[in-house]
């Protein structure tokens, strides 16, 4: 019998337990990237660092894997109205919020949790979470592309997808290894400088002229 299983009292009790021993273990995993690669972790590790048996590991994952994609996705989760849109107003780059509407919400996430992001983003072990954010970005673009190119989801060009889904990783990858200063809000509109202009003219979306737009200034 798991643990799960043995586990008495109402349901809401034992959600409880359930969600403050898989917070526990992904804590421990996410303190434990922090100090060494992700590939020389163990379960052990874990399992030590959280100070649970392995029966109640097992209980809850299949393997480190399965917790790290449900650590990282608990780290998003608070990102659940990222795709709401924004007001739009004569801010840079405002008219471009109805284009990409998550950008700024997705980017602010990272930003909020940028130690833990950065350790599970710059570890070239953690291709699950790579490829999960991918997934992600890849899906939304491509509402939002369908949606204002008046095309079918399908019929969105593959390579104007990768594109998108390319410039956002590049550009989230290298504001956490740069420990760039800049703010969330910066970095969407540096995203939205190189990415807006060739997306619109893929698509045939016109792009209003942004008067006075200063310049941003990137550094190697």
């Amino acid at each position: 019998m798991s643990t799960l299983a043995s586990v008495e009292g109402p349901p809401q009790r034992q959600d409880r337990r359930v969600r403050k021993t898989r917070a526990g273990l992904g804590d421990a995993l996410m303190s434990l990237c922090a100090e060494k690669p992700y590939e020389a972790i163990t379960v052990q590790d874990i399992i030590d660092r959280a100070d649970v048996s392995r029966s109640t590991f097992y209980a809850h994952y299949v393997d480190k894997d399965s917790l790290l994609l449900d650590a990282f996705r608990g780290l998003r989760a608070h990102s659940t109205e990222r795709d709401e849109p924004g007001a739009v107003g004569d801010e840079l780059f405002g008219w471009s919020r109805e284009l990409f509407r998550w950008t700024a919400g997705v980017i602010g996430d990272f930003g909020g949790e940028a130690e833990a992001f950065r350790c599970l983003m710059l570890n070239p072990a953690c291709v699950l979470v790579v490829s999960e954010l991918e997934q992600e970005i890849e899906t939304l673009s491509r509402a939002d592309l369908a949606r204002v190119a008046d095309r079918r989801p399908e019929h969105v060009p593959r390579v104007v997808l990768g594109f998108v889904v390319g410039a956002f990783m590049s550009i989230l990858s290298w504001w956490l290894e740069s420990r760039d200063r800049r703010s969330p809000e910066e970095i969407d509109q540096i995203f939205r400088a190189l990415v807006i202009p060739g997306t619109a003219a893929a698509l045939g979306i016109s792009a209003p002229e942004q008067k006075g737009t200063p310049s941003l200034v990137l550094s190697s």
